[in-house]
């Protein structure tokens, strides 16, 4: 099984037992029920898994940055995802029906509500799957990223998607594999060009 980008979304989540703020090893057990319940809404056909750094937990209330990978049998399949899924690109949560919205969560044995909030977040915004004779600087000129170089872009999409890339050379594509196009996170640091 391959694991593909889809991308990252930070999320505020607000849990309170009565009157009282919950303790913050309670509320990373929240942020965990809150992701788990929201990942089962998933396509049956299409894995999607996660991966989450808790930024701040505070009690009663925890801010995560989440990382979500839609995992198929061959990174070719992504392309079908988003034919299934082509509204994902723009409104994450056309897909995840949970957020921004009050939901159930266990505390102390007992059900609460609890509240999420999405802060910031982005998905890949193109795909392509690579075909012979393809380099990696027409296909990313193909994109329409605002604000980058095709150097930037280039290596953007080089640290996201580095296993369709042949013993780690930029100019070695893995033909029959899909890239995705580099989110804001995997841009920053790079320089506008190569340095001379």
């Amino acid at each position: 099984m391959e694991l593909f980008y889809l991308g990252t979304l930070t999320l505020h989540i607000e849990a309170k037992d009565g009157r009282l703020n919950l303790p913050a090893d309670q509320m990373k057990d929240v942020a965990n029920q809150f992701l788990t319940k929201m990942l089962s809404r998933a396509s049956d056909e299409f894995e999607i898994e996660f991966d989450y750094t808790l930024i701040n937990v505070y009690p009663g209330c925890v801010k995560t940055k989440v990382k979500f990978f839609v995992k198929t049998v061959s990174l070719a399949a992504v392309a079908s995802f988003f034919l299934k899924y082509p509204d994902v690109r723009n409104n994450m949560w056309e897909f995840f029906k949970d957020a921004e919205a009050i939901y159930q969560c266990t505390v102390n044995g007992a059900n609460k509500d609890c509240y999420v909030q999405v802060l910031s977040g982005e998905l890949v915004a193109y795909t392509h799957e690579i075909k012979k004779g393809d380099s990696l600087s027409k296909i990313v000129e193909s994109w329409e990223i605002p604000g980058y170089t095709t150097y930037q872009v280039m290596i953007g999409t080089y640290r996201q998607n580095p296993k369709a890339f042949i013993d780690g050379n930029i100019n070695k594509l893995k033909i029959g594999t899909v890239l995705g196009s580099p989110t804001k996170e995997n841009l920053k640091g790079i320089p506008q060009k190569e340095a001379g």
